[in-house]
């Protein structure tokens, strides 16, 4: 050990003031610093806190009348189509019996993952680039997609429910479809782990 800055005793080691070093100072210095510290601390976290709300206010959305969060029933639709593509999933799994059966399976699965990369991004590709908010039908699915490039940080914001809602109802429809036509392990696959997959 050797006397360090200001008198101090410091470990020859870790060059940090000794425990005897510590000890000497006096008990309200050490309070105010500790009190100094948490105060600063406290007065970062505030203004962290605020800058953060003040973005959340500050946010302008491209839809009228649009928001981040998810509402009760956006959280229904997605739960529904979820609980249906997986009925109709374990409808095509539940009559496979064998290697050969399974092996069906696992392809069909690879077939859907594959489409659904592909129809999704030719669909995405398609209302990206043509069509409007005055478009029929697909209005406002436009609006929504060219206006995520116009302000693409708002995907970030958004809650799961609210973001893919949207495409809720056509893949419950798609998965009723699956469940009422007969039994079918490739096709009931297939189009359940494709549609879950677009969701």
């Amino acid at each position: 050990r050797h006397p360090g800055r200001r008198g101090r005793t410091t470990d020859t080691n870790t060059h940090e003031p000794t425990m005897a070093a510590r000890t000497n100072v006096p008990s309200t210095t050490r309070v105010c610093r500790w009190r100094c510290g948490n105060t600063n601390a406290r007065k970062m976290r505030h203004a962290c806190a605020q800058a953060t709300r003040r973005t959340d206010v500050d946010l302008e959305l491209v839809m009228e009348n649009d928001q981040l969060h998810s509402t009760k029933e956006q959280v229904w639709l997605v739960a529904g189509a979820v609980a249906t593509l997986t009925a109709a999933f374990a409808k095509g799994c539940v009559p496979a019996s064998g290697t050969q059966d399974v092996l069906v399976g696992c392809g069909a699965a690879g077939a859907g993952f594959l489409a659904a990369d592909l129809l999704s991004g030719i669909y995405h590709w398609g209302i990206d680039n043509y069509g409007s908010a005055s478009t029929p039908v697909f209005g406002n699915q436009i609006a929504g997609f060219q206006g995520h490039h116009r302000k693409p940080w708002t995907i970030t914001k958004r809650d799961f429910c609210n973001n893919v809602h949207g495409i809720a109802i056509p893949t419950m429809m798609w998965a009723a479809l699956l469940l009422v036509l007969p039994s079918n392990c490739a096709l009931d696959v297939f189009g359940s782990v494709g549609g879950l997959f677009v969701l």
